[in-house]
């Protein structure tokens, strides 16, 4: 059985790595030789610990700096780590794009991002900026050079099939999966009609969420009914969060997240629709997790799948307009479910269940192994 080298920028102490990377990796150590390499600011002994004791060879690089030139000193930092027996795993582009200038034949592009569009809506740039240029450059290789491609959402894997004409046999779909047996509701959960409303956001606050609807529904909400809003920041967060207008601020470790959310009655996280074709591979992990415990989110419409998702199992609220009357029915859309819809919970679970289980995922990555192997 050929070894797998799973490369990644993400670090395994912050934000999606620990939720993500590390989630999917200990369950198929189990069944996989698996080798880690990715970037650390700081080696934790607890996480070489953890890693050691999940049989998962763990070689950690230096960060280094940030910026451009940060960046390409980690991809050819990379490229020297990726053995050419491997199936490379490269989660994001910059990863994937490093096994392929390492002349590999057996890489798995894990998209996360349609990066270009992300990177110049967040930065608000010019689609023909030297930056956008490059990033377009990356995403072409990573299309045309990798063996397999996974895309979490469906809407990504249309979107990517005809601007580089690609056969849809090329793709894998595995979203961003949550920890079912971690993430679940609990048994004493308020009771339908309750007065007072817990409203939060959990994870990195980053340039591609809409702040200002947010706060603008959050008004809404405590203008109708007594309500808290909380913000649950994890490690690596930016400081965006400080145009929030929250009541509560948080820092929790993964571990901590599950019982904070069952604490909170809905998520709430919305992105900027002017990020254009980024939109389309959105799935952010707070989603499934809120979901999965029961709890109806709020996103918008053209967030991924998970908008026309929540409105197909009405687990909650995708917003598609601004306007103050939209806003009013969006949040008495929510006030409705929570306080009046005893089975919201159940649907939000089944949708969970259905779209966003780790175990499936990690199935499904793993048989993509295997036909590689």
């Amino acid at each position: 059985m050929k070894p797998i080298q799973y490369l990644t920028f993400d670090s395994i102490q912050e934000g999606v790595g620990s939720s993500q990377v590390f989630s999917y990796l200990k369950r198929l150590s189990s069944s996989w030789d698996i080798e880690l390499v990715n970037f650390e600011k700081k080696i934790e002994v607890s996480d070489i610990q953890k890693m050691q004791s999940l049989g998962i060879n763990w070689r950690p690089l230096k960060f280094g700096n940030f910026g451009f030139f940060g960046g390409f000193k980690r991809i050819i930092a990379l490229r020297r780590q990726v053995k050419s027996d491997a199936i490379i795993h490269g989660r994001g582009d910059f990863s994937a794009l490093a096994a392929i200038l390492a002349g590999s034949q057996r890489v798995i592009w894990d998209c996360r991002a349609i990066t270009p569009e992300q990177r110049i809506a967040q930065k608000r740039k010019h689609r023909f900026s030297l930056e956008y240029v490059v990033l377009r450059a990356i995403e072409y290789i990573c299309a045309k050079k990798s063996r397999k491609i996974i895309v979490i959402t469906e809407r990504a894997c249309e979107f990517l099939m005809q601007r580089y004409r690609l056969p849809k046999s090329k793709f894998l779909h595995v979203s961003t999966c949550v920890e079912l047996e971690r993430f679940k509701p609990l048994v004493n959960q308020k009771p339908i009609g309750y007065d007072s409303l817990n409203i939060a956001f959990i994870g990195t606050l980053g340039e591609h969420y809409d702040i200002e609807l947010m706060n603008r529904i959050v008004s809404e909400f405590k203008s109708k009914t007594k309500t808290k809003f909380s913000i649950a920041l994890s490690k690596g967060s930016t400081t965006l969060y400080s145009l929030m207008d929250y009541d509560e601020l948080v820092h929790l470790s993964h571990d901590e997240i599950p019982e904070f959310i069952n604490s909170q009655d809905i998520g709430i996280a919305v992105w900027r629709e002017d990020m254009g074709a980024s939109l389309l591979s959105a799935a952010a992990t707070k989603n499934a997790e809120f979901l999965a415990c029961g709890k109806p989110i709020i996103v918008n419409i053209s967030q991924g799948d998970i908008g026309r998702l929540v409105l197909k199992y009405k687990a909650g609220v995708a917003t598609s307009d601004i306007s103050d009357v939209a806003v009013n029915r969006y949040v008495e859309e929510c006030l409705s479910l929570v306080k009046s819809d005893p089975s919201v919970s159940k649907r939000c679970v089944e949708l969970a269940h259905r779209h966003y289980s780790l175990e499936n995922g990690t199935n499904e990555i793993s048989k993509l192994y295997s036909k590689l192997a």
